[in-house]
Order: C-alpha cells, then structure tokens, then sequence
C-alpha cells in the first residue's frame, strides 16, 4: 500500500464496485446515470494511469504515495480505459457523438488516416489491444454516423488489421461498404444532373444559334 494514500487492491475493489452499478444502468437504458458512475471510476484510476505521467505522477522521482508496482499500474489503467469506453458506449447511444469520440481517444488515440505514423504509432503501443479494437470500431461507428466515411473506413479497417475476428468491426465494415455505395451512387446521380443543366440546350438557344430556324418540338439536348 502507498503511503497516505490507497493500495492498488482498495483502488480497483471500489472502482469495480462503481462499474457494476455503471453497468446495471447501462442495461437498463439509462446511459446518463451510467455516465456518472463510469466517470466516478476515474478519481480511483487516474492517478496511477498513463495520463498521469505526463505530469510526473509516475516516475522515478514520484510521489511515494502515488508509486505503485507496474502490474498495479496496469490493472488500474486497463480499468481506467474500460470506464472511458463506457463512456464513450453511453455517448454513442445517446447520439453525442463529438462526446463519444472525446473519451475514445483516451483509449485509442484520436481518429488518424490509417498507415499515419500516428496511427502506426497508437496500435503498435496500445497497453490493452482489446480495448484499443473496441475502441477504433467504436470510433468507427461515430465518423460513420457523422457522415465522415473516409475516417471511418480508417478506424476500422485498423481495426480489423490487429482483430480479423472481431465481430462488431466485421459487421461495421460491411455496413460501411453499403454507405460507400450510396455515397457513389447519390453523387454520381448529382454529378450527372448537375452536367445535363449545365450542357443542356434549351429551344431558345436554338434560336440564338440558328435564327434561320425556328425551335420544333423536340429534346432540347439534341444537337449538343
């Protein structure tokens, strides 16, 4: 145990305590009140996790009663991922989806064009591969639902490039190639209204080019 503070074992009894009663309203639809409890998680993980190093929490020179073992450290932090996850589930279900990306990127990074140096980089450190598959589909889900299919397409086919098995990112996959084709199919639909209008000759521009003749009734695109 930490001097003056919790052991790693009180920190994750109680954070697992919190995240069933996080997980009950969670199944029951009340995904605001599962936000609360999820969020009450971090005050007993956020100290020992990984985004407190950046402010030194956890180096050699840390305070003695925020040192723990790794493998403490890493408990807590695995733990500290699934409630961002949660999180980010309830923001999803909710239609928040900005919301939903914020606390994805706790746990996966924020959404970055597959084969980036970023990207290579947040799969290649992820601490828990599981959770950062999770939550690239997750990610996934929210460009999708915001219209931006490019950034989807990246978050899950990487993805799908560290889990070929996994069975939420399969089936996003497949509903994203169906929006890709709509996509095609609405813009080529535009494409090609938009050229007709553009390159259609009207019977009064038929007499603009020819005053000798007068329009008869006919496709006024004839003669294009």
């Amino acid at each position: 145990m930490t001097e003056g503070g919790m052991g790693a074992a009180a920190l994750l009894a109680k954070a697992e305590e919190i995240k069933a009663k996080g997980n009950e309203f969670f199944k029951n639809g009340d995904y605001k009140k599962a936000i609360t409890r999820f969020a009450r998680i971090r005050a007993y993980t956020w100290v020992p996790s990984g985004e407190a190093r950046q402010y030194g929490g956890m180096g050699a020179n840390a305070s003695r009663e925020f040192q723990y073992a790794e493998t403490e450290t890493q408990q807590l932090t695995r733990l500290d991922q699934i409630a961002c996850g949660n999180i980010a589930q309830c923001y999803l279900e909710l239609g928040q989806f900005r919301k939903a990306l914020d606390f994805n990127a706790k746990v996966c990074g924020p959404p970055c064009s597959r084969g980036s140096e970023a990207a290579e980089r947040q799969d290649r450190e992820a601490p828990n591969p599981d959770l950062h598959v999770k939550a690239l589909s997750r990610s996934s889900r929210c460009l999708l639902a915001m219209g931006d299919l490019d950034g989807a397409k990246d978050c899950v086919l990487r993805a799908l490039g560290l889990d070929p098995q996994y069975k939420p990112a399969r089936a996003l996959y497949k509903k994203l190639q169906e929006a890709f084709r709509e996509h095609a199919a609405k813009q080529k639909q535009t494409l090609k209204g938009a050229f007709a209008a553009d390159h259609a000759i009207t019977a009064d521009d038929r007499v603009d080019l020819e005053p000798d003749r007068l329009p008869i009734d006919e496709d006024p695109s004839d003669g294009a």
